[in-house]
């Protein structure tokens, strides 16, 4: 990972090099640089694979946190940390999936992230999670202060507790009851419950 994002920073740093000089103006310069990373879907693709140093380097670059990386890039216009890729997904959906607790918890830590954004199919980076039994992923997206526990998706309309009951997934599930706000009766469409839920599938520890 560590080789890949020195490759990736040389790379970017020379090319912003022979573009300024060949006379281009610094914002376009960036404006360039902030379209090819949300074009390429190279945040996407770090995020799934887990790479948190090349998360780190691109959010240095296109908020011009680090000027060791590149300086000046945050000129002008705003690099879009939800932007749905053509994966339909956003690079904290990616991460959630794969249960890469370390770049999960640099995402979160983005004060204009969206962590209740739905995918194409409604479900919300926590509903990912959940139906992947990542624990320590549920337990992070849980302490942040925007979390919707309760969010449905498209219909039946499963919640994280709901699909969680399905599944027998009983440490998810009991992180999910902790959750002040969590709506313990929100069920399904058509009307089955979590509790009906998880019984119907023979789950009674989880009914318990």
């Amino acid at each position: 990972c560590s080789g890949r994002t020195e490759i990736t920073s040389t790379l970017i740093a020379r090319l912003r090099k022979e573009a300024l000089a060949k006379g281009r103006t610094e914002d376009h310069v960036n404006d360039t640089l902030r379209y090819l990373i949300q074009e390429t879907e190279v945040f996407w693709i770090a995020a799934g694979a887990g790479d948190v140093a090349m998360i780190q380097l691109l959010l240095d670059l296109v908020k011009g946190g680090d000027p060791k990386v590149i300086s000046g890039v945050a000129h002008g216009g705003k690099f879009n940390i939800n932007f749905i890729g053509t994966s339909q997904k956003t690079p904290l959906h990616a991460a959630c999936a794969k249960g890469h607790n370390d770049v999960v918890a640099l995402l979160l830590n983005q004060e204009d992230i969206d962590v209740n954004i739905s995918d194409e199919t409604g479900k919300t980076p926590l509903a990912i999670a959940c139906e992947n039994r990542h624990n320590i992923v549920v337990d992070l997206l849980l302490k942040h202060n925007n979390i919707d526990v309760n969010r449905p998706s498209l219909p039946p309309g499963h919640t994280p507790l709901t699909r969680a009951c399905e599944k027998g997934y009983e440490n998810i599930v009991d992180l999910l009851l902790k959750y002040k706000n969590i709506d313990v009766n929100q069920g399904l469409s058509d009307g089955w419950t979590p509790m009906c839920i998880a019984a119907s599938h023979g789950f009674f520890r989880v009914v318990q």
